[in-house]
């Protein structure tokens, strides 16, 4: 399967490709919508959301439910 796969991100015209810029900018819009998510949930001011404020929320989720 490996072998299948890597032939369509090589050669002289791949048909594939990864758009990390893409991922990167998707990663920080789901951070941000986790934080404005959580501060509505607290009452707080969304103005103050930000991709660590969502990193953190995420964290503890992932450690919530690890623990559970």
């Amino acid at each position: 399967m490996k072998t299948v796969v890597l032939r369509e991100f090589t050669g002289k015209a791949p048909v594939a490709s990864i758009q990390y810029h893409a991922i990167y900018a998707l990663c920080v819009q789901i951070l941000i919508e986790m934080a404005i998510f959580k501060f509505k949930e607290d009452s707080r001011d969304i103005i103050t959301a930000s991709t660590e404020a969502g990193y953190i929320f995420v964290e503890t989720l992932l450690v919530t439910i690890v623990e559970h």
